[in-house]
């Protein structure tokens, strides 16, 4: 049988406290997302839903990966790809509001500060333009 690990903070290389807490504030985010998921209509199980779990998780998902990278090019990808999920997600929020009226402010606060924070990341590693 396999023994099933669990990822925290403690066992995820991070390399830097900010990238620990980007980290960490993504795992909180899946939680409300999931909570505003529950209020869809199931005709949208395997569409909006699907696709808005899929881009949470995923956000966390490059966060971890990136840890792992020793090179800066993969390292500043798996960031920059994770910033892009986070805009996707924003949009996705933003689609429940609309078609569903569907309270999204606690989620979407959280993830305006992730937003904020990966894009703080990625301007230190961007190529300083001469």
């Amino acid at each position: 049988m396999i023994k099933k690990k669990t990822i925290t903070k403690k066992n995820v290389p991070f390399k830097s406290d900010e990238d620990k807490i980007v980290w960490q504030e993504s795992c909180d985010l899946v939680k409300l997302v999931y909570k505003v998921t529950t209020q869809l209509p199931k005709s949208e199980s395997f569409a909006l839903k699907a696709q808005i779990q899929h881009s949470a998780v995923s956000i966390v998902s490059n966060l971890a990966d990136a840890s792992t990278k020793k090179k800066k090019e993969e390292y500043f990808t798996s960031i920059h790809t994770a910033y892009d999920l986070a805009l996707k997600l924003q949009t996705q929020l933003s689609l429940c509001v609309d078609l569903y009226k569907i309270d999204t402010s606690e989620s979407s606060t959280l993830l305006a500060k992730i937003n904020k924070m990966l894009r703080a990341i990625i301007n230190k590693l961007e190529p300083k333009k001469k």
